[in-house]
């Protein structure tokens, strides 16, 4: 329809709506019905597009609830999928923390069952290894017939209970707080001796070995003995850090040396072999008669000399009490 029509048009309703046939209708009666027509022409309008809207939204949300996420948010958009909300998300929520929960318990359960059966294992290989030690461990203290007595030098007080700096300036520096036992060793195992490494008083101690000395290796001594002076320690804190030579890799926590008590408040000890090559390592840890510190004393024996570690620990308290008894 043309403009021109369409203005005709309502050019004519509107001459209709001022024109009236009837002569009684007063003239405020035809505006009164004019304006009651325009209202309801309006409602009509309105309703109409009302329910045009509602047609066409219909199908366009129904479309959007069928189609893919992506699709829904229009060309080239993506969205990620819907978030679980509300009950069911927090029933979810509960559900996975209770199972991580149960399984973090379940690993604790685990390494405890663990630990407690290596536990188990060790104290079973101890009591078996002292067990078996027992006898040569009495035999030993019988032999001895009695406490051990050393006394530290006065003179070592000025390191105590630290330990004298090492090396020192000279290797004679170092060995001139060791006893002289090379000569004394020589004589009882037909053999030549030699101080080897270490100065007193220190952790490290001091050690003899046969000659010739073997610095880099490999050292396969046939004997070899050692004297440590330390301060600031018990009998006991040394004893119950030797462990069996295997046992500290086969059990984390080690398997403590098979040990005996000796009059005097002293501890004997019979622990596992350097190598295949050697007799066990016996040690004897006493305390200092001045109360300044402990003496450990250990030796060593190739099975090949015929003379075991105990033999050799007994001639080296024998020797060291000459110098400090």
């Amino acid at each position: 329809m043309t403009a021109e029509h369409d203005l005709s048009a309502r050019l004519t309703a509107l001459a209709d709506d001022l024109t009236w046939l009837d002569p009684t209708v007063s003239p405020e009666a035809v505006v009164a019905r004019h304006r009651r027509q325009r209202r309801t022409r309006a409602g009509l309008v309105a309703a109409v597009a009302a329910v045009v809207a509602l047609v066409v939204a219909v199908p366009t949300a129904i479309g959007s609830l069928s189609a893919d996420p992506g699709e829904a948010a229009g060309p080239g958009v993506r969205t990620t999928a819907p978030v679980t909300t509300g009950a069911d998300g927090e029933a979810e929520a509960e559900a996975r923390a209770a199972a991580e929960s149960a399984a973090a318990e379940a690993r604790q359960e685990q390494a405890g069952a663990e630990v407690a059966q290596q536990q188990a294992e060790a104290a079973a290989a101890h009591a078996a290894a002292q067990e078996a030690a027992q006898p040569e461990l009495d035999a030993f203290v019988t032999a001895l017939g009695g406490p051990v007595s050393l006394s530290s030098p006065a003179g070592w007080d000025q390191w105590l209970p630290g330990s004298k700096p090492y090396p020192g300036a000279s290797t004679q520096e170092d060995v001139a707080t060791c006893p002289q036992l090379s000569d004394r060793l020589g004589a009882e195992f037909g053999m030549r001796f030699s101080y080897w490494t270490g100065t007193l008083p220190n952790p490290g101690g001091c050690t003899w070995v046969p000659v010739p000395l073997s610095y880099d290796g490999p050292h396969d001594y046939a004997y070899s003995f050692r004297v440590t002076f330390e301060g600031g320690t018990s009998v006991e804190h040394v004893r119950g850090q030797a462990v069996m030579g295997g046992g500290q890799q086969d059990h984390p926590g080690g398997i403590p040396c098979p040990s005996a008590d000796v009059p005097g408040g002293a501890a004997l000890m019979r622990c596992g072999a350097m190598d295949d090559r050697y007799d066990a390592d016996w040690t004897l840890v006493l305390p200092d008669a001045r109360g300044a510190g402990v003496w450990t004393l250990s030796a060593a024996a190739q099975t090949a000399t015929g003379r075991s570690s105990a033999e050799a620990l007994g001639v080296l308290v024998r020797e060291v009490s000459a110098v400090y008894g």
